[in-house]
């Protein structure tokens, strides 16, 4: 019997789903980034048997600020993430720093990180641009 790669026919359903996408308009752009930063997040933690991925958001505020992904490893959170189109500081929207802060203080988390389309700063907050990200270890990088 002949063993078969379950990875690669995964990832050619997603590339023909994102060539399906394209052209974008730019309201679906982050939409498109962020459904990408979460299939590789899928990718990355196994389907979440190493890592877990969830979902924040402040209920009791008008605002409602949210964090779209939180990272969890062992029940701990490890890392809090916001998507964003931007390629510029100026271009990032205050309610993804607004919502990081605050999620930050809530739940006791230090490791903040921003993808952005191609903007890089490594301060308080990391602003990774997301195809960097996807080449560091992602979906292009050898295992």
């Amino acid at each position: 019997m002949e063993h078969k790669n379950r990875s690669e026919d995964f990832r050619i359903v997603i590339a023909e789903w994102f060539l399906q996408e394209l052209p974008f308009t730019f309201v679906r752009e982050g939409r498109l980034i962020e459904n990408l930063v979460f299939l590789e997040l899928c990718r990355r933690s196994d389907f979440f048997t190493q890592f877990g991925v969830n979902y924040w958001k402040e209920y009791e505020k008008a605002e409602g600020r949210e964090v779209d992904f939180v990272i969890t490893d062992r029940n701990e959170i490890s890392e809090l993430i916001n998507v964003s189109y931007a390629s510029s500081r100026e271009d990032i929207p205050v309610r993804e720093l607004k919502g990081l802060l605050k999620a930050s203080e809530e739940l006791k988390c230090t490791k903040l990180r921003i993808f952005t389309w191609e903007y890089y700063e490594n301060e308080d907050i990391e602003f990774t641009p997301l195809w960097y990200w996807l080449l560091e270890s992602g979906i292009f990088s050898k295992k």
